[in-house]
């Protein structure tokens, strides 16, 4: 059976510090060369997932403490599948909302979640918020299909 016919799924649950960045990349990039990504997708796909993962780190560190990140990789037969979530309570909404499309010096002058927002949709097929496994949490799930 060809390894991108049936769903491949990875856990990570890690603590919600930029140190652990280098291991979430290092999963996505070895589910992704597993389904035959192009190097280009790869880079977009990590692109993407580290800005979502790095919106969750900032906003927890914000709050004032040290959380945590779950993060969901689901290599299904026509696409790769991130989900990202923060603690509980944690919400990509407010991000989500606040954004619009943005040009030229508007992109310049974003703010970093803004840009990190602008650079998920752009990087990646599909950008959409789902509840989170802890009450009242949202996650983030960016799918990349194969071309």
């Amino acid at each position: 059976m060809n390894a991108t016919a049936k769903t491949s799924e990875v856990r990570l649950i890690l603590p919600a510090l930029a140190d652990y960045l280098d291991t979430v990349r290092l999963v996505l990039y070895g589910m992704a060369v597993r389904a035959g990504y192009s190097y280009e997708a790869i880079e977009d796909l990590k692109v993407a997932v580290t800005e979502a993962c790095t919106y969750i780190i900032l906003q927890q560190e914000n709050a004032g403490g040290e959380g945590w990140l779950r993060l969901d990789f689901r290599l299904l037969p026509e696409a790769l599948e991130v989900s990202a979530q923060g603690g509980p309570g944690f919400r990509f909404a407010p991000a989500v909302e606040a954004a619009e499309p943005m040009s030229g010096s508007e992109i310049q002058d974003a703010s970093p979640e803004r840009l990190g927002l602008y650079l998920m949709q752009a990087l990646v097929d599909e950008v959409r918020l789902t509840e989170g496994e802890e009450a009242g949490s949202e996650a983030i799930v960016l799918v990349k299909r194969k071309t």
